[in-house]
């Protein structure tokens, strides 16, 4: 399905990915769409989006609205266990938890 044809047959309540690009990373937002105008301004989390599915009045780091797919979870997932870990306090873990990261990571080179 061609991305204007996934895009068009949107409707209220359907849930979308929400691809926001910065600098060097892309970042995945599932939500539900709110509403959709007459003219098919597309309504997501306080965003309004174009038909070509673009946020619009947003110039420097515009986001765009993109289906769901394995890859978008997975890279939400993955986001969301790195910032668990980025939060992990190590020198709280017992010494069996330590063993048991370092046979982990030693497992996946």
């Amino acid at each position: 399905m061609e991305r204007q044809e996934w895009l068009d047959g949107l409707q209220e309540g359907d849930k979308v990915a929400i691809k926001s690009d910065s600098a060097f990373i892309a970042r995945y937002r599932v939500a539900p769409i709110k509403r959709i105008t007459p003219t098919r301004i597309i309504k997501v989390l306080g965003s309004q989006f174009t038909r070509e599915g673009t946020e619009k009045g947003v110039e420097y780091r515009r986001s765009s609205l993109v289906p769901i797919t394995k890859e978008v979870l997975e890279h939400i997932e993955q986001e969301r266990l790195i910032g668990k870990m980025r939060n992990l306090k190590f020198e709280e873990l017992s010494l069996n938890q330590l063993r048991n990261l370092d046979r982990i990571l030693r497992e996946e080179k």
